[in-house]
This record gives C-alpha cells, sequence and structure tokens, in this order.
C-alpha cells in the first residue's frame, strides 16, 4: 500500500506538471491554478546521504485553509540537469535511484487539490544542495558452470551478481587472457571462442560495478576441448522391435546417441541416453500423436557426439519397420 501511495503521489506531481501548473513551481518562480498561489514549504534542508539517494526534511506551509493537502514534491537535479522525483506526505521526504558520488540541487513544493478537485502547485521552497556517497561496496561474485562446448569455444552459464548500484562488467579469465562481458546486455552463456584445440581450460568470473568495485572471482570451472572425433557406432542392425549397435568410443567419452530417420526431413531427431545402445524402431510422438516412423520402408543413421561435440555418423541402415 505504501508503495502504491507513493506511485499515486509521483504520478500526481506528473499529472500537475503536464497541464502546466507546476512548470512555474521551480525556484522563484509564481503561478496560480486557483486564486493566489499557495505559499512554499520553507527551510528545506538535507538529513541524510546514501549511495542512491538523499533525504530531507522541511517546515510545513501555512495561510492556504480552502485547499486540500495532497502531497509534496522533492525534484533533484544533477549537474548535468537530469532531474529526479519523490513524493511524501510528510515534512520528510526521500528522492532515490541517484547516481553515487554526485552532487544535486533540490527543491520541493505542495500539490493541493481545490473543492472540483483541480490540482494546484504551491511556489518553491528554497534550494539546498545534496551529495551522495561514493560507492564503496563490491558486488556479489557471480556464480559461474560450464553450458557447452565446442572444438574452439566454451560457453559458460551464469548467475547475476547483485550489486547496490549494478554490476556494469563480467570478467572471466582463464589465467592468460581475460574477456568483458557488459552486464547491460545479459546472455544466458559466456562464450569463449578462438581457443587452441586438445587442451584443458580453467575459467574464473568476477564483477565489476561502474565505480570500478570487483567482486572475488567465481569457482573454478575446467572444460577440456578436443577436435578428436569418436568412432563411429559399428554394427547398426535390427534386434526385434529395437535398433541396436556396438558402442562407439571416444578420449573425452561420448555425451549421447542421436537416431537420424530418413535423414531427418520428416521426423524429429531421437536422443539416447548416454550408455545405451539400443533403442525401439518406433517411438510415441506427442507431435504426431502416433508412433513414429510410419510402417514401411525407412533408413536409420546413429550418430555418437562427444563432450566437444566432434560427431561420428553410422553407415546407413534400411529398415523394413513392421
Amino acid at each position: 500500500m505504501i508503495g502504491s501511495r507513493r506511485a499515486r503521489m509521483a504520478a500526481v506531481g506528473l499529472l500537475v506538471a503536464s497541464f502546466g501548473l507546476v512548470a512555474a513551481a521551480g525556484p522563484g518562480s509564481a503561478s496560480a491554478a486557483v486564486g493566489t498561489k499557495p505559499p512554499a514549504p520553507t527551510s528545506l534542508r538535507v538529513n541524510g546521504s546514501a549511495t542512491t539517494g538523499l533525504t530531507f526534511e522541511w517546515t510545513a506551509p501555512t495561510g492556504r485553509t480552502d485547499l486540500r493537502f495532497d502531497s509534496y514534491q522533492l525534484v533533484a537535479t544533477d549537474p548535468a540537469g537530469g532531474t529526479r522525483a519523490g513524493a511524501s506526505q510528510t515534512t520528510t521526504g526521500v528522492v532515490d535511484h541517484l547516481a553515487p558520488d554526485t552532487a544535486y540541487t533540490v527543491y520541493v513544493y505542495a500539490i493541493y487539490t481545490t473543492n472540483d478537485w483541480t490540482y494546484v502547485a504551491s511556489a518553491a521552497s528554497n534550494v539546498v544542495a545534496g551529495t551522495t556517497l561514493p560507492d564503496t561496496q563490491p558486488p556479489e561474485a557471480p556464480l559461474v558452470w560450464k553450458a557447452r562446448q565446442t572444438p574452439t569455444s566454451v560457453s559458460l552459464a551464469h548467475t547475476i551478481a547483485a550489486d547496490d548500484v549494478g554490476t556494469g562488467v563480467y570478467e572471466v579469465t582463464d589465467g592468460s587472457h581475460t574477456w568483458e562481458f557488459n552486464a547491460s546486455q545479459p546472455e544466458a552463456y559466456w562464450t569463449i571462442r578462438g581457443l587452441a584445440s586438445n587442451q584443458a581450460y580453467t575459467f574464473r568470473a568476477r564483477a565489476r560495478d561502474g565505480a570500478g568495485n570487483v567482486s572475488t572471482w567465481s569457482a573454478p570451472v575446467t572444460a577440456s576441448i578436443e577436435d578428436q572425433p569418436p568412432t563411429a557406432p559399428a554394427n547398426p542392425r535390427v534386434e526385434g522391435a529395437d535398433l541396436v549397435w556396438d558402442a562407439s568410443t571416444d578420449n573425452s567419452g561420448i555425451v549421447e546417441y542421436t537416431i537420424v530417420i530418413d535423414g531427418g526431413l520428416l521426423y524429429p531427431d531421437r536422443r539416447v541416453a548416454t550408455g545405451a545402445t539400443s533403442t525401439p524402431l518406433q517411438v510415441y510422438d506427442d507431435g504426431f500423436m502416433e508412433l513414429i516412423p510410419s510402417s514401411g520402408p525407412h533408413t536409420y543413421v546413429i550418430k555418437a557426439t562427444d563432450p566437444s561435440g566432434n560427431v561420428t555418423s553410422s553407415a546407413p541402415l534400411p529398415v523394413d519397420v513392421p
């Protein structure tokens, strides 16, 4: 409820500004939508500073009893002219989402409503200067794990590193090279390309925020990539209602077998669990809503894949599926 109330008050400030009733409510301005312009809040002062926010207090205005008080609106302006707003119903308020270690000029004004619900902005208060604190808090270290690899690349999956202001860059290193990935363009994987094949790599990653604070390094992730393909699945044959083959061998092991039927033109490729050397000739498919392939002549090819994505295919096996 508090968050929704603050959002409504901010929206009211935007609504008043959009109708020109606050445009003249900046420091030293004077305009009124109804009668004499309401008096300004006074004695605005900085009450506290944080990395991304400033808190203020002020004295409530007096002198107009014909208007209903709605809210106070704080306006903070940075050196480049950008503004941030904050809303409050009391004589203390916060402007947040500010840049660290930045000087802002700030004023406050009050918003009232008339009996016919016309919004009226008061004059602006005195202007004060406030500076946010420097960002000295490093981000959390990301969690990193290997997602996939090829003979010349490794893709690392990762978590998003939390930071009080926001992570800017991720650094990934293998000890001799460093790659950077922009945190504002999040990717499901960090892919390290152009690696020499037939080598083992150990990667670590860390996060860096806009102030240059860096996290600790993640736990190491090891990947051995190679370009030697497996031996082809041998002696493909039919035994009963199953397709059977002799296991492939590989210096890094076999990740999976893939069954390709009729060149993959009609039926989806079928992946078989590691270690298995057989699969039914027909399996039920939810898309086709029936056993596939259909009865009749078909050609089966078995592909073996190793951890680096090297693939070797068996000889084609013609099968008359009953």
